[in-house]
């Protein structure tokens, strides 16, 4: 092989497969565990391939597939490596001082891994080595051979900087494994005041994470080995290791498990939400209808206006039906009637958003798309106006050609508050899960969302708030999902029964 800086592909991909095609779970000897993950350690360290770097890398690839190795029986999906970690480091009870050490280790060749470029010395290798080998000794009650035992210092922990050191009072945003559940405090009258759940992070170190305020009940979602995305927490005073949620905070439940906007969107209803309503869209047949055709051409001809205000209906309108021929026919065979009285009602929809579209101003981004790992959301906008003066406003229009609500009209917040805004419930649980998109790709953004509401020729534009409880509540909404889709996946149908 070819000594480089990295080690060449072909070095990885032999190590990978020698480990791969290895049988060792649970139920083998951990005498041959250890065997062989100390051969492999010995080995990796005596390769004359490839640098200080390239052997960094090889360890980083060791000790995933150690991790992968001893907890294969448990049959459980982990989102992330870290999260693997920490519930095989949980599950075994390593010596404190193993577990601060194996954690440096991952944080520090996951960090040369990312940067490309990060200069590893002896001293760190060294350190790399001795913590994966103390480790595999741990867990198996099997000494450090010789040959690795005298090639290292004895002395070569990594120091727990990152966990001893003093702690920030407020977090803008870390990643966590839950551990397990801890304290539930309630009042005389059985109602939660607050839950407690067990965490740890690469960052903050093993803490504790006292839910109250809205997230008091989300330890109901949360189990072993998931993983959460935790946003604007808080330290408790003169508790070390405790942390808080506060009244901004926002939690996301395995936010690499993405979920449409629109699926999420319709579990809102005028009075709540109510996450059963995906599966039962997700469960029930569904059937092509006149309304979901008209609303179809009704948005691709807003689209056409937005590119050429002058283009002609007829022009718009059979670009628009040639995009789902076959759903034409079925509706053809279905509900003729409902078919032909479409293009007229099309028509009347075109002409008020030829009006419109004239007073809408900024560059335009038609039907743009989004993913946000931050919050487990994607979806895809029907208008994004940008201001070439000021990057960071970014104003979101969603077309709506259903019927629009009074401008009256209230909806209630999960704290049982009205709040008059004129629209319907999941068109501005929509607007908060654009929010949300627009807060993730774009930090800093500001602007504004509206729910264009093509059937009211006086009042079209409605603004629709960029309320905190309403993401939190989309936010939990989502959580519930899920935790609901994870239960289905372990065979537990409870949820069936409810529906």
């Amino acid at each position: 092989f070819t000594i480089l800086r990295q080690p060449t592909l072909t070095v990885i991909q032999r190590l990978s497969y020698d480990l791969k095609t290895l049988d060792l779970t649970m139920s083998s000897d951990k005498r041959d565990f250890a065997e062989y993950f100390f051969a492999a350690l010995s080995e990796l360290m005596q390769r004359n391939d490839c640098d200080d770097y390239g052997k960094a890398m090889l360890s980083r690839l060791l000790l995933r597939e150690l991790v992968d190795t001893a907890i294969a029986d448990d049959r459980q999906f982990f989102s992330s490596f870290y999260a693997k970690l920490s519930f095989f480091l949980s599950k075994n009870q390593f010596q404190n001082t193993i577990e601060t050490s194996i954690k440096k280790c991952n944080y520090i060749l996951n960090r040369a891994f990312s940067s490309k470029n990060n200069f590893f010395n002896r001293k760190q290798l060294n350190s790399v080595y001795f913590s994966i080998a103390q480790l595999v000794s741990d867990y198996t009650k099997i000494d450090i051979p010789d040959t690795i035992s005298n090639s290292i210092a004895s002395d070569s922990y990594f120091e727990a900087d990152n966990l001893t050191k003093e702690l920030p009072r407020e977090i803008e945003k870390v990643e966590a494994v839950v551990l397990k559940r801890g304290h539930i405090e309630k009042n005389r009258n059985g109602e939660i005041i607050y839950s407690e759940i067990y965490c740890d992070s690469a960052v903050l170190g093993g803490f504790v994470l006292r839910l109250q305020y809205f997230w008091k009940d989300f330890y109901r979602c949360t189990y072993s080995g998931c993983l959460i995305n935790l946003f604007k927490i808080k330290s408790l005073p003169n508790e070390n290791g405790y942390f808080r949620t506060a009244r901004e905070t926002i939690i996301v439940l395995e936010p690499d498990i993405l979920f449409d906007v629109t699926d999420i969107a319709e579990c809102f209803q005028n009075r709540g939400y109510n996450y059963y309503f995906y599966f039962l869209k997700k469960y029930s047949s569904g059937s092509i209808t006149a309304n979901m055709m008209k609303g179809n051409f009704i948005n691709y001809c807003f689209d056409m206006l937005l590119k050429d205000d002058e283009v002609d209906f007829d022009k718009a309108y059979n670009k628009a039906i040639a995009i789902k021929p076959l759903a034409l026919f079925y509706l053809y065979d279905t509900d003729p009637k409902g078919l032909k009285a479409i293009k007229d009602e099309v028509k009347l929809h075109f002409d008020r958003l030829k009006m419109l579209v004239r007073e809408i101003s900024g560059k335009r981004a038609i039907e743009p798309s989004f993913i946000s790992p931050d919050y487990g959301l994607q979806g895809r906008l029907d208008l994004l106006l940008e201001d070439s003066e000021q990057p960071l406003v970014k104003n979101v229009i969603e077309l709506k050609s259903g019927k629009a609500p009074s401008v009256n009209l209230n909806i209630q917040t999960i704290n049982g508050d009205n709040i008059r805004i004129g629209l319907w419930h999941n068109n501005l649980a929509q607007t908060s899960c654009y929010n949300l998109l627009l807060d993730s790709c774009y930090k800093g953004r500001l602007g504004n969302s509206q729910i264009l509401y093509s059937t009211d020729p006086e009042n079209p534009f409605r603004n629709a708030p960029n309320i905190h409880i309403k993401k939190q509540e989309v936010m939990d909404c989502r959580n519930w999902i899920v935790a609901h889709e994870r239960a289905l996946m372990l065979n537990h149908y409870k949820l069936f029964d409810m529906l």
